[in-house]
């Protein structure tokens, strides 16, 4: 069965690790600190002043761009490894990278348009951090493009098969089962946090149902969407109960608009039935794996 699985996976599925930096525009001001801990009779390890060099809302473009691709990736991907590492299907690679190229390309974007007007939000700083304010802090414009990069690595899993080391066969095979094992054992892992992941998406939605006065949005209904279009591809195994459930959530809870269940009571309580039954569908199979 491990086997199976080791070889099942590195035909149909690679690692892909997510590479993001941004610069914060804030630091710690330790003469600040100590004069503010000073002041109020505090111990050194009471705090810390952060200093704001820029305002935030000048990189809300750039921050937008990196968040968009780490929340694409990790939708489009299960967890794998403790480094970062997801797992993301062959199917979804080709998509995976055009969408990874299309906000590398606005994050470039708005890192040019950052820079360019770099020196005004350092002015504009230096007003509002008055004595604060100190130059030598500031990185310069020609270095800022380094500090900003979105990228991501592939790697293949590892398969006892490639492993041909020249030591005893008996020793071969014992490390070959080995590998077999772990991959078996992080694929069981990385299945355990995608029902954890269904389950959470279906409670959100039906706690909300069940709310008379909850607020509905359109969104709630385009995350269970987008959650189940990805599902048969993340379902890299083929398991049947996690088609099953695919099915059932894309029949039972996708057919309808945020605006009907607002505005349609009895079409909403009966969702919310149904919504309640599936979660406890996912649970029971979310303990047993």
């Amino acid at each position: 069965m491990a086997e199976k699985i080791s070889s099942t996976l590195a035909q149909k599925a690679m690692i892909v690790t997510l590479s993001a930096s941004c610069w914060s525009g804030r630091m710690a001001d330790k003469e600040a600190t100590q004069e503010l801990l000073a002041s109020k009779a505090a111990a050194k390890t009471a705090g810390s002043f952060i200093k704001v060099l820029v305002d935030k809302k000048h990189l809300k473009d750039v921050r937008m761009a990196i968040n968009s691709m780490r929340d694409y990736h990790n939708n489009q991907t299960m967890p794998w490894d403790n480094n970062g590492g997801r797992l993301l299907p062959s199917s979804k690679y080709s998509q995976y990278t055009m969408k990874l190229r299309e906000l590398q390309r606005e994050l470039e974007a708005a890192v040019t348009i950052f820079v360019k007007n770099y020196d005004d939000y350092v002015t504009e700083s230096s007003i509002a951090l008055g004595d604060l304010f100190d130059k030598e802090e500031y990185p310069f414009a020609a270095d800022l493009g380094t500090k900003f990069f979105l990228d991501s690595e592939f790697s293949k899993i590892n398969e006892a098969a490639d492993f041909r080391v020249d030591i005893p066969e008996e020793d071969r095979e014992e490390i070959k089962k080995q590998i077999e094992s772990k991959v078996e054992t992080k694929h069981a892992d990385s299945m355990e946090k995608l029902w954890k992941r269904i389950y959470v998406a279906v409670e959100h939605m039906t706690e909300k149902l069940i709310d008379e006065k909850g607020i509905f949005r359109d969104s709630m209904i385009e995350n269970i969407k987008q959650l189940v279009s990805v599902l048969p591809a993340l379902n890299i195994l083929d398991d049947p109960e996690l088609a099953d459930m695919t099915t059932e959530l894309k029949d039972g809870l996708c057919g309808y608009t945020a605006k009907e269940l607002r505005t349609d009571k009895v079409l909403r309580k009966d969702v919310a039935t149904k919504s309640t039954e599936l979660m406890s569908q996912i649970e029971k199979i979310y303990k047993k794996s």
